[in-house]
């Protein structure tokens, strides 16, 4: 079998049409010898720059592939006169080749691609090769199984997104998904926040769940921090630096406090500009769809906006949206010198929403319809993000006194909580 570059047509074979003509690369009757095999047919291949600035010619050998370089500068036979213990050190192992015999591809495989099955792969390579590629397809099978059983289990397309991805992190880091032994080496020995960490247990979680494979999860502490929460001049100095369409996209999140995804389905259909609302008719992760007020300026924004998303108004992918807010966060962090700003993300406008309409005593039972909970342990959250936000609890109330069923009912509308019966008439009472 022939080595080097003897076996690629493109520099001519004996006999062949190319074999008489000279390479535009080659020095005629210039050329040293290649100190491997003592060939004269070399390439030239660059110049090397020694520490004194002089330059040595590099050359490429024809025939074995052997990398050199000339004696001196260019031009002369003699090494550099610069008095220098690297330079002279230099010159005199100028003659070494650049790489070793270890390092040099003699099994070359130039345009093995194009010319598959050529006969200089080695056996075993081809082995080992086929051999991952099958446990890659067997991988790559089963994570399809599973998406398909998510999907017929009628999870959210985010949802079946991210757990392939988390999956895919698994697999990365070395973990098998028919192995849970490697699965948790990987999660011990893995630099992993106790938030994701927990993701990739419960998504390895529902695959063995699926798959019928015992395991018994592993345990994660983790306790879920209080998110950065902006004032109402910070979101407003926030949303006003950004662009038109993602301004506007910002503001609907303020306003109406909906999810990312959730906002992104909103169609042109769902906006009604005769009492300034907006529906969320494609609620996630199990809400109820519901419909918000927004002010007549937020209405008029949308009314402004091309109609390039067919019946959506934004773009229904939340990941393009995603990446266009991060870059655009960044630069207005830098611009205004806040890197605080930095912890906004688009869930942040849903918690501040239901912030502030617990701190301006909204009932809770009408902040749980505003964001679409179905259980009002969700909404009580507010409750406590208020009171880590403003510091303190007010001490000062409006009074009411009544004696009627329907004058009590609408205190308890407008606000007010029942504190107790008093010569014949109910008092209530509501912070200011």
């Amino acid at each position: 079998m022939m080595t080097g570059f003897q076996e690629i047509s493109i520099f001519g074979k004996a006999g062949s049409p190319n074999s008489g003509k000279s390479d535009t690369r080659e020095s005629a009757g210039a050329n040293p010898l290649c100190p491997e095999c003592g060939s004269q047919k070399l390439f030239k291949d660059g110049l090397r720059y020694l520490w004194d600035g002089s330059a040595v010619q590099r050359w490429l050998c024809r025939n074995c592939g052997y990398r050199f370089s000339e004696k001196g500068p260019q031009g002369s036979t003699q090494p550099s006169q610069k008095t220098s213990q690297f330079s002279q050190h230099v010159s005199t192992l100028s003659t070494q080749s650049l790489k070793g015999k270890p390092d040099i591809a003699y099994e070359r495989q130039v345009c093995a691609a194009l010319a598959r099955g050529a006969k200089n792969l080695d056996s075993t390579v081809e082995t080992t090769t086929a051999g991952e590629s099958k446990q890659l397809a067997q991988i790559d099978a089963r994570i399809l199984q599973y998406e398909w059983k998510c999907k017929k289990r009628n999870l959210g397309t985010e949802t079946i997104k991210k757990r392939k991805e988390l999956l895919a992190r698994l697999i990365r880091a070395g973990g098998n998904l028919a192995d849970p032994e490697t699965i948790e080496e990987t999660l011990a020995n893995g630099n992993y926040t106790p938030s994701i960490k927990l993701q990739l247990v419960n998504v390895y979680r529902s695959y063995c769940k699926m798959f019928n494979i015992q395991w018994l999860p592993i345990k994660v502490r983790y306790e879920p921090k209080v998110p950065y929460m902006p004032t109402e001049e910070e979101c407003k100095v926030f949303i006003a630096g950004f662009s038109k369409v993602t301004s506007i996209f910002c503001r609907v999140l303020y306003e109406t406090g909906a999810r990312c995804g959730e906002a992104c389905k909103i169609e042109w259909t769902d906006i009604n500009e005769e009492n300034n609302a907006i529906a969320i008719n494609h609620p996630l992760k199990g809400s109820n769809a519901r419909l918000n007020r927004v002010s007549p300026e937020c209405i008029n924004l949308l009314k402004t906006l091309r109609k390039k998303h067919g019946k959506y108004v934004f773009n229904p992918n939340p990941r393009a949206l995603h990446s266009s807010f991060r870059l655009q966060r960044h630069k207005l962090a830098a611009k205004l010198g806040r890197p605080q700003l930095l912890k906004i993300h688009f869930h942040t406008f849903r918690h501040v929403r239901g912030t502030m309409d617990v701190h301006n005593h909204i009932p809770l039972y009408e902040v749980k319809e505003n964001l679409g909970h179905k259980c009002i342990t969700n909404t009580e959250k507010y409750i406590h993000f208020n009171r880590q936000l403003f510091h303190e609890k007010s001490d000062r109330y409006h009074f009411a006194a009544v004696s009627t069923v329907e004058d009590a009912g609408k205190l308890i509308e407008n606000g007010y909580e029942y504190v107790t019966d008093m010569e014949g008439t109910k008092l209530f009472r509501k912070a200011k």
